[in-house]
């Protein structure tokens, strides 16, 4: 990534101004940066995204994996997705890497998911179009920015 200076330059009495761009190093972001997760003490597991990129979708992607690797198809897993700092997520990327993701699983266990988001009405249409794959596994409800404990509540009645 380059970042640009202002120079200015006298030609003829007349001062003309340019940018000229100056190197500077950057770090790209990383898992925890775009998509922080923690195992809480109540068996929840809890993804707050950062942003609104498809690095985020990649990086919980990636966690969630490392979670299924040690699930039965007897367990059921707690899931709550805070979108309230990132916002919606880029929908078509999410439901392409989530499609095949799906399709490597061999164990396919309870899952409840919650999502906490900012009264956006996209994720009413996420959450219609994940009822519409009938995955008898998965019940997702979605809740407003001050729901947090009625979220947390409602995933610990399983």
């Amino acid at each position: 990534m380059m970042e640009a200076s202002y120079q200015s330059v006298l030609n003829n009495g007349h001062l003309y101004g340019f940018i000229m761009p100056s190197p500077v190093t950057t770090t790209p972001p990383s898992a925890d940066t775009l998509c922080a997760y923690v195992l809480r003490e109540d068996g929840i597991h809890q993804f707050t995204f950062k942003a609104s990129v498809p690095g985020a979708i990649d990086a919980w992607m990636e966690q969630v994996s490392g979670i299924y690797a040690h699930v039965t198809a007897d367990d059921t897993l707690l899931f709550l997705i805070d979108l309230r700092e990132s916002g919606t997520l880029p929908i078509a990327y999410t439901f392409q890497k989530a499609r095949i993701w799906l399709k490597t699983l061999h164990v396919h266990p309870n899952v409840r998911l919650a999502m906490l988001h900012n009264d956006e009405v996209l994720i009413s249409l996420i959450t219609t179009f994940m009822d519409a794959l009938r995955l008898g596994h998965l019940k997702t409800a979605t809740f407003r920015r001050a729901q947090a404990q009625a979220a947390i509540d409602w995933l610990l009645q399983a």
